[in-house]
C-alpha cells in the first residue's frame, strides 16, 4: 500500500467565513453549462470542488494518486482522494480547463486556487 501523499492548502472550505478575508473573492462562473458558486483564494495551492457538487452535476471522478493531504483553517487535514479532470471553468467570457480536487465543503461549489 502507497503511504505517500501530495499536498496542498486551502483557506476556507466555508462561504461564511470566507466573507470575513479580504484576500478571498467570491462570485458565480460557469462550470460547463452549470452556474456554481465560486471563491478564489489566492493562498490555496490547487482548485477544489465540493463532494456535492459533483453529484449533482454528475461529474466523473477519477482517483488522485497519490491521495493528497489539504490542509484547511477549519477543520485541519483533509486527505483528498478524488479528482475531476479537465472541468471547464468559465471567468469573464474566458474558459479554462482545470482539474478540481474533490473536498468536503459548504456552502461553496468550487474553490479556485493558484494552481
Amino acid at each position: 500500500m502507497n503511504t505517500t501523499t501530495s499536498k496542498g492548502r486551502v483557506y476556507s472550505l466555508d462561504g461564511r467565513k470566507a466573507q470575513a478575508n479580504e484576500d478571498l473573492i467570491g462570485g458565480m462562473c460557469f462550470l460547463g453549462q452549470n452556474l456554481v458558486k465560486v471563491l478564489f483564494d489566492y493562498g490555496a495551492t490547487c482548485s477544489f470542488i465540493s463532494f456535492q457538487c459533483v453529484e449533482t452535476l454528475q461529474l466523473s471522478v477519477v482517483p488522485l494518486n497519490p491521495p493528497m493531504m489539504v490542509t484547511t483553517t477549519t477543520d485541519g487535514g483533509i486527505v483528498a482522494s478524488y479528482v475531476c479532470e479537465n472541468c471547464p471553468i468559465t471567468v469573464s467570457n474566458k474558459t479554462y480547463y482545470i482539474d478540481l480536487v474533490c473536498l468536503p465543503m459548504k456552502q461553496l461549489d468550487v474553490i479556485l486556487g493558484m494552481d
